[in-house]
């Protein structure tokens, strides 16, 4: 096999392809990737939880600095906001959400304010 961009590229796309496929469906959606949001997401993985982690920034950490590189599924929608496409959104289901928003809680009171806390 030669060795060149093109190949390089499509490889990267089948890999990501092959994980992302396999991801409407999880068990935990950690929302926000500040170092509680990772902790949690690295915690449940390592035990074999099919975990993604949601961040609207364009890296992950917060507050702590490092190199941002999480591996597996991190959706980041900050892109094509940015950019001003319009791309359907992916829609993902998970039996457990966890807010990793800190204080304010938004994905809670989210939750809250549409009669879902309650289900």
């Amino acid at each position: 096999m030669r060795l060149n961009e093109v190949t390089i590229s499509r490889a990267i796309l089948e890999e990501q392809h092959r994980v992302l496929i396999n991801y409407p469906e999880m068990d935990a959606a950690v929302v926000v990737g500040g170092p509680s949001g990772l902790a949690c997401a690295a915690l449940l993985g390592e035990r074999g939880v099919r975990c993604a982690l949601i961040e609207k920034k364009l890296s992950t950490g917060g507050g702590m600095w490092g190199d941002g590189r999480v591996g597996g599924l991190v959706i980041n929608w900050t892109p094509v906001d940015m950019a001003g496409l319009h791309v359907d959104p992916l829609t993902v289901a998970c039996t457990c959400t966890v807010d990793a928003t800190g204080h304010e809680a938004m994905i809670a009171r989210m939750f809250e304010r549409k009669g879902a806390a309650s289900r």
